[in-house]
């Protein structure tokens, strides 16, 4: 796994650990992953990201694109 979803990865770990699921219920972290619903809706949102994350690691098309905002046309001209 890359350092850019590492963050991701420890605040994932973090919510996973204080919530409800874990600290009352006792569960591991892959049982309560596996019932989302039992899970606060902070803990899903990082879950989604950490997924994108890795999938964005993976895609080879998107390595090597310009971002949009960094197009020829928002580009400044130059003066003469």
């Amino acid at each position: 796994m890359g350092r850019s979803c590492n963050s991701i990865r420890k605040d994932l770990a973090d919510c996973l650990l204080h919530s409800d699921c874990m600290f009352i219920h006792g569960k591991s972290a892959r049982e309560c992953m596996r019932n989302k619903e039992q899970l606060p809706v902070e803990c899903r949102n990082l879950m989604t990201s950490f997924g994108e994350c890795k999938r964005q690691m993976l895609d080879m098309t998107k390595r090597y694109r310009i971002a949009p905002e960094q197009d020829e046309s928002s580009k400044p001209s130059p003066e003469n």
